[in-house]
């Protein structure tokens, strides 16, 4: 059995294990214990409960836009469920810890993505074809497997939002020193958690400050 949460808006937190902030506000979230009976019905709706009081409610997919998938991490599924396709105008999509081991191509389906988390993941590539998320702004990829990154990353000139921290970057990726309209990029600080993660010496992080002077650049420590 899965644990899906939707939401709708903005979520500060959910659960742990680093639920994103949303870009809308008045939260309403969704709660989905079976994802097999995620069905739309004769009339175009699918019956949801809400997350906090478990009042049943009908709703439109066309009319979620923030979704949260909690996997049940003892089937350890590796696969996207197509049953979240019917979401069509998500803006937010957080898929951390489900044990990809690859990007879902899928989540190209998903035209108006903002959001995107795929943190605590497997995922040792981003592909080009992530450029196809043209109106993403947010993008976690914190403790994935990635050993770099791919260089059309500069053309999603919405990003404002980068997190790769405790990923596993044989050197520091190139295309960090053009993504010149970031906000904020989280990186690691230390490696003293996991052996295998980058860490960017004193030189080239004072290089990543100079060419993007307007990014707010976060060091954590693991």
């Amino acid at each position: 059995m899965h644990l899906i949460v939707v939401t709708i808006t903005l979520i500060i937190s959910v659960v742990s294990c680093n639920a994103p902030s949303k870009a809308v506000s008045n939260s309403i979230e969704y709660l989905v214990d079976d994802i097999d009976n995620l069905k739309v019905n004769e009339h175009g709706l699918i019956t949801l409960r809400t997350y906090r009081t478990k009042e049943v409610v009908e709703i439109k997919p066309s009319e979620v836009y923030d979704l949260i998938c909690l996997f049940d991490m003892q089937i350890f599924t590796s696969k996207f469920p197509k049953e979240l396709l019917i979401f069509k105008n998500l803006e937010s999509l957080w898929l951390a810890h489900t044990d990809f081991s690859h990007f879902p191509e899928e989540i190209f389906e998903f035209k108006k993505l903002r959001e995107l988390n795929l943190s605590y993941n497997r995922i040792k590539e981003i592909p080009s074809s992530i450029v196809k998320l043209e109106n993403l702004e947010k993008l976690d990829l914190i403790s994935t497997e990635l050993i770099g990154l791919p260089s059309s990353m500069e053309q999603l000139t919405n990003l404002k939002d980068l997190a790769i921290e405790s990923c596993y970057f044989e050197s520091t990726p190139e295309v960090l020193f053009k993504l010149k309209k970031l906000n904020s990029l989280t990186l690691n600080n230390t490696q003293e958690r996991k052996i295998k993660c980058f860490q960017m010496d004193s030189k080239e992080a004072k290089l990543l400050e100079s060419s993007l002077p307007n990014t707010k650049i976060l060091r954590t420590s693991n």
